[in-house]
């Protein structure tokens, strides 16, 4: 069985005919669940007449998707550090390996505001104060949960540095969280050829509490 099949026997990762498209950054076509959709569209007209312009840059990625970025990112990290085990280190800042990525699930966004909306770069230092998204996360942060989306990265906790862009919506992805918990990790990856796939089987219970786990408490 492949990684996608497991995943998807388990509802971590979305159908095609269950997601939906939403109002999306410039040159970006994501989707979601069409729940999750109902709930940021509703959370992104109540923004925008307040003058916060809000725009998804990503939402559902699949298996298959997520394996590109993955090998890209270690590939390009391993002939700048030379290094695997460095390489990954590095790679797991922000990219969750295949698999573990909550985008899988179609119940997180990746937003961006303002004149990014025409960018749609992901960095934190947009959302710290003077940047361009400082205010839309000032309001994301007043007004998300009434959506029932909060933030899993909201601090550093041990796995992945802080996302102020990454919102999840409470009411789906809550539950998956027991779900992914199900599956044989370092089987699943012992059986992977996606590079680093090896390194993350040995370390797997480590990587998998600080990487999935470790996340907003809201969330669990």
């Amino acid at each position: 069985m492949s990684l996608s099949e497991a995943l998807r026997d388990l509802g971590l990762e979305a159908l095609p005919e269950n997601l939906t498209s939403v109002a999306a950054a410039k040159d970006h076509e994501p989707k979601l669940l069409g729940v999750v959709a109902t709930a940021y569209e509703a959370m992104r007209r109540a923004a925008l007449g307040e003058g916060v312009h809000l725009a998804a840059a990503s939402g559902f990625r699949s298996v298959t998707r997520q394996v590109q970025i993955w090998e890209r990112k270690f590939r390009d990290a391993v002939a700048y550090m030379g290094d695997r085990q460095s390489s990954l280190c590095k790679v797991l800042e922000y990219s969750a390996p295949p698999g573990w990525s909550r985008h899988h699930w179609g119940s997180d966004v990746d937003l961006v505001a303002g004149e990014l909306i025409d960018d749609a770069r992901l960095e934190a230092d947009d959302w710290e104060e003077c940047g361009p998204c400082h205010s839309a996360g000032v309001w994301l942060s007043a007004h998300a949960h009434e959506y029932g989306f909060c933030r899993p990265y909201d601090e550093f906790r041990g796995g992945f540095l802080v996302e102020p862009w990454h919102w999840s919506f409470v009411p789906t992805s809550a539950p998956l969280l027991s779900r992914i918990q199900r599956l044989d990790w370092k089987f699943v990856f012992t059986k992977e050829s996606f590079e680093g796939a090896d390194l993350l089987a040995d370390q797997v219970n480590r990587l998998f509490h600080d990487f999935v786990l470790a996340i907003n408490p809201r969330l669990r």
